[in-house]
């Protein structure tokens, strides 16, 4: 008698939370990891609503939660108010905000969300997501 076969457990991630970051990432400032990292970014940084790739994505897991909170666009479960964080923000919205506090793009990442002005965005998204009515439930 042969093993029955294992299946393995697949992603539990709503279809809905799929077609939102599709519509995401259809924006050109989406397309591209918010850090210059690379294209077609797959991973997010909840706490500043942008778009990261996967090698950004460790940096940004390393700087801990409380700076940056990271999962994945497609393989993570997401939370209605982490869709909202992702909704309100967007990498052109933090951009334009870095560079208007004099953040350099090009600054290494440690650094620039170690920066008075990444804490005051972080801090802000969450007041303005508070603010809002959340999407619906996923």
């Amino acid at each position: 008698m042969s093993p029955p076969s294992v299946l393995l457990p697949r992603a539990m991630v709503d279809p809905s939370v799929h077609a939102f970051f599709d519509q995401h990432l259809r924006q050109t400032a989406n397309q591209t990891c918010c850090d210059g990292e690379g294209m077609l970014p797959r991973w997010a940084s909840v706490s500043h609503g942008i778009y990261i790739s996967i090698e950004a994505s460790g940096i940004h897991r390393s700087l801990g939660v409380a700076t940056s909170f990271v999962q994945s666009l497609y393989l993570d479960a997401w939370k209605p108010v982490h869709l909202k964080m992702m909704e309100l923000g967007g990498n052109e919205r933090f951009q334009k905000f870095m560079k208007a506090h004099g953040v350099p793009e090009d600054m290494p990442i440690r650094d620039k969300y170690s920066t008075r002005a990444a804490k005051w965005y972080r801090e802000a998204l969450v007041v303005l997501c508070r603010a809002m009515p959340l999407l619906p439930s996923a």
